[in-house]
């Protein structure tokens, strides 16, 4: 019943403040944002995006939240012909607190180990969505995701006292937008009529564009209004440089779900048959089940048809170019000798009696 209520005393409070002529404060944009997001009991979310290479390779994420301190990042590559899912290097980060389990279903194999504090996995501070959502779990077990020296994590940026609200609006895809700006640094451009939702932001490097953000279009999930596409365009490399060729993410969001998870859904149990993976010690991998190595036989052997069908055509592809080159080469050496074969008789027969 509070949460209701607070929403509507925060509604009331900003239509007061456009009223008055005012814009909302960035106290105000943080209440706001922090009573969206304090609903969040889990949620799901599956994105994609296109992939260089042949017959529709794309690279698919999946990302939950339950509570404020469970992750879980299920990704992998797929093509047009064959799904992610079956993809032989999937993997299954599960962040529980600062232990982390990952699981390689394909490989039938898995690692576990307990984070340092501070401790930063890459494999989730480079997912595109969390650029694109300014969202961050609140009391995650490794830090946000960093670029250009600031935090990703909108409510981070809410709560720093350097950033500021621009006066006036300032329009991004269609939205006339609030614009919160740490001088020099970050640029934010945020959809009052959509829980202040992002719709833009520009990282700077010494004032210089590093990287932006667009999000044309919003989604309702629940009280939130998340990315249903994005682009993320990098423009400068980690150490400033300027890129000769800018990297962009063009995503799509397939679907949200709103507090649907158990308790226990994203507590990982390694299944039968799986092995233990240490990198630190790998004389220390070992089977968890004993007796199922015929198991992974088996499942190698699968994999081995699956590698090498994912990789026929592009071999085809490549072997037919070869014969071609190879084709045209020799013609172009036989070809003169066939000619000059064939006008020796004609010669002979206009040559004088």
């Amino acid at each position: 019943m509070m949460q209701p209520i607070r929403a509507s005393a925060l509604a009331l409070l900003m239509f007061a403040a456009n009223v008055l002529g005012q814009g909302p404060t960035r106290e105000q944009i943080r209440a706001a944002v922090e009573s969206g997001t304090a609903a969040v009991q889990s949620l799901r979310v599956n994105f994609r995006r296109a992939a260089h290479g042949p017959s529709g390779h794309y690279v698919h994420g999946e990302l939950s939240f339950l509570g404020s301190d469970q992750m879980l990042l299920d990704s992998g590559h797929g093509w047009s012909t064959r799904s992610w899912k079956a993809f032989y290097a999937r993997s299954r980060s599960y962040l529980r607190g600062r232990r982390i389990q990952v699981e390689w279903p394909n490989k039938l194999a898995f690692e576990e180990k307990q984070l340092a504090e501070g401790e930063q996995i890459e494999r989730f501070a480079v997912q595109s969505w969390f650029r694109a959502s300014g969202y961050w779990p609140r009391r995650c077990g490794i830090p946000e995701p960093r670029f250009f020296g600031t935090s990703t994590g909108l409510i981070t940026a809410l709560r720093d006292r350097d950033y500021v609200v621009r006066p006036g609006r300032d329009a991004a895809h269609g939205a006339q937008c609030v614009v919160l700006e740490k001088a020099g640094v970050d640029r934010i451009w945020l959809d009052p009529d959509k829980g202040f939702a992002l719709r833009r932001r520009h990282w700077l490097q010494g004032g210089v564009l590093a990287m932006e953000v667009e999000v044309p279009q919003l989604r309702s999930v629940g009280p939130l209004f998340l990315p249903a596409n994005y682009t993320v365009r990098v423009l400068r490399s980690a150490t400033g440089t300027e890129m000769s060729t800018a990297t962009r993410i063009d995503a799509t969001v397939l679907d949200y779900r709103l507090n649907d998870l158990g308790p226990d859904e994203l507590r990982y149990t390694a299944p039968p048959g799986m092995f233990r993976f240490d990198r630190v010690h790998p004389e220390n991998a070992k089977q968890i089940v004993p007796g199922g190595l015929r198991l992974l036989l088996d499942e190698a052997e699968r994999q081995r048809h699956v590698h090498a069908a994912e990789h026929r055509t592009r071999g085809l592809s490549f072997g037919l170019l070869a014969a071609l080159i190879a084709a045209l080469w020799a013609a172009s050496w036989l070809l003169p000798t066939w000619l000059q074969r064939r006008r020796a008789p004609v010669a002979e027969l206009l040559q004088p009696a």
